[in-house]
């Protein structure tokens, strides 16, 4: 059975990179795409409705993302619909097409290159049932030979969340047929003065490091595919954890949430936030 994915394209600003990351995506694995442009209800001006208005914008959103898909060669369907909720609105769909995942692109305060959870983004995170997929600002995919997906990197943590997102991670990489890699961040904790507070902090941190390694190894060792590479990279900041490692074109990240919430489906733990928003690659985010 073909899966759907759920993209939202946005009728007011013209970033594609959800279109672009889902094309990536379903180039791959072969998933049909559902693209929906949810207009707001009462738009159309300040303090008016103008429905004819928001049906044109409506019209002219459709027709820019079916110029992507037909681009791309992809498969799948483009609609504008009025909603009160952007998000609901998703979910309705999510639920509709029996979709296994959504695809956002960045808000648009995100420098070029980096992803900025919006707030009907984060609406989403913390109620998907399914992975929400985040691509960076001005996220583009080079046309070609190699235009799908061509690795997957699970960030890894001894929980729960994590486990759940490795799972994931290995059934995208066998339907992608692309490698599996499995790696842990980690930011230093701040070294202070007198030298034997440094000294502990330290201490600390190789001991974290041994923990982290080991139950990295675990993890690792109850696949049932040969992993590329299982590493720890750790940095001063969480930006620089990000980039000690390499990433290359048609790169996915998947992180696990952290479930503290029994209402919420899906709740980024502040260790998952960070790496979102320092990651220079795609995010999946993974629920509970």
């Amino acid at each position: 059975m073909t899966s759907t994915y759920v993209v939202g394209w946005s009728p007011f600003h013209r970033d594609s990179g959800a279109v672009e990351l889902a094309c990536r995506l379903a180039r791959s694995t072969g998933a049909r795409l559902h693209v929906l442009s949810v207009m707001p209800s009462g738009w159309g001006g300040i303090g008016r409705r103008d429905p004819e208005a928001a049906e044109r914008e409506g019209e002219r959103a459709v027709e820019e993302a079916r110029r992507h898909l037909d681009a791309a060669g992809i498969d799948g369907d483009v609609v504008a619909s009025t909603a009160r909720s952007v998000p609901q609105a998703l979910l309705d769909a999510v639920e509709e097409t029996q979709a296994v995942a959504i695809f956002l692109g960045s808000g648009s305060e995100a420098p070029i290159g980096r992803i900025d959870v919006s707030s009907k983004a984060g609406r989403l995170l913390h109620s998907s049932p399914v992975p929400v997929a985040l691509a960076p600002r001005g996220y583009r995919v080079r046309r070609g030979e190699n235009a799908g997906l061509e690795r997957v990197t699970c960030a890894f943590r001894d929980e729960a969340s994590s486990h759940t997102a490795l799972e994931r991670a290995e059934i995208l990489a066998d339907a992608a047929c692309v490698p599996l890699r499995v790696v842990t961040f980690g930011v230093e904790p701040r070294r202070m003065i007198p030298t034997e507070v440094s000294g502990d902090a330290q201490m600390v941190l190789d001991e974290w490091r041994v923990q982290a390694g080991r139950a990295l190894d675990e993890a690792i060792a109850g696949l049932d595919r040969v992993v590329h590479s299982g590493e720890i990279f750790i940095g001063r900041t969480w930006d620089e954890a990000l980039h000690e490692t390499d990433w290359q074109e048609g790169d996915l990240l998947m992180v696990g949430s952290s479930s503290t919430s029994p209402i919420a489906q899906v709740f980024l733990g502040s260790s998952a936030t960070k790496i979102v928003r320092h990651s220079p690659v795609p995010v999946a985010v993974v629920p509970r």
